[in-house]
């Protein structure tokens, strides 16, 4: 469900974009061939009446119709697809950001406990952990080249002090 949402946002925009033609462009056709045929175009609304609209102004209407259609079709669905494109971008600009990061070290193994001896020394603690110096002018989880007083690497993005 989650994999390549933006392929799957993309593909969305595309579907929504050829039923809204579609459906315009069978509006503006039923106009026309309702004029032409000198069929009654009614509106159900209180104090419009049935009209009849001359082949000339079914034609143009029909027209307009479409062509505002083709237009607002595209204009929905363009956001939608650029978003979907977007997202695309940023999963595949946070794959090559990811595998530039170095492995996470395999966290070690406790020794072995030595015979106790008669006073138990006090609970050893793990080690604090503490950022790498930056002291070669490169990042040290990246290698990309820094100057002093950054704070974060422009590429990893990691904290270098």
């Amino acid at each position: 469900m989650f994999k390549n949402p933006g392929g799957k946002l993309k593909g969305l925009a595309k579907v929504v974009f050829w039923l809204e033609l579609i459906l315009f462009i069978l509006t503006g056709l039923i106009v026309i061939i309702a004029g032409i045929s000198g069929s009654e175009i009614s509106i159900n609304m209180p104090g419009v009446y049935s009209t009849r609209m001359s082949p000339v102004v079914s034609i143009v209407a029909g027209i307009l119709i479409i062509a505002f259609g083709i237009f607002m079709a595209w204009l929905s669905t363009i956001s939608l697809y650029a978003f979907g494109t977007l997202v695309e971008s940023n999963e595949k600009i946070l794959q090559i950001v990811g595998s530039r990061r170095p492995a996470a070290a395999a966290p070690q193994a406790a020794p072995a406990p030595a015979a106790a001896p008669a006073a138990a020394p006090a609970a050893a603690q793990p080690a604090a952990y503490t950022l790498p110096q930056n002291t070669a002018g490169k990042c040290p989880y990246c290698g990309t080249a820094t100057t002093p007083g950054m704070k974060f690497c422009t590429l990893c993005g990691k904290a270098l002090q």
